[in-house]
C-alpha cells in the first residue's frame, strides 16, 4: 500500500495515474517483478506483487521515488 502524507491526494489527474502505471510497467520488466492486481485511488494505492530477482524495497524505491519527484515538480509548478 502507498499512501499520501496526511492522507493527501497522490493523484490529481488521470495523467498522474498514467505516469505511475508507466513507471510500474517499466520497472516490472527491468526488475523481474510480477504484478497480479492493482488499485489506484485518490490518496492511496494497492499493489499485489511477487518479487523476482530484486527485493520489494528496491522495486518500490525506484518506482515511487521517480513518481514523487515528478509529482512534486508538477505541484510546485502548479502553485508557483
Amino acid at each position: 500500500m502507498v499512501r499520501g502524507i496526511e492522507k493527501r491526494k497522490i493523484f490529481l489527474s488521470d495523467r498522474d495515474r498514467q505516469d505511475l502505471l508507466k513507471r510500474i510497467e517499466e520497472g516490472t520488466f527491468k526488475m523481474g517483478i510480477h504484478i497480479y492486481a492493482w488499485v489506484l485511488m485518490l490518496n492511496h494505492s494497492y499493489l499485489l506483487i511477487r518479487t523476482g530477482r530484486v527485493s520489494l524495497l528496491a522495486f518500490l524505491r525506484r518506482i515511487l521515488t521517480g513518481y514523487a519527484v515528478s509529482f512534486n515538480h508538477i505541484i510546485s509548478w502548479y502553485y508557483a
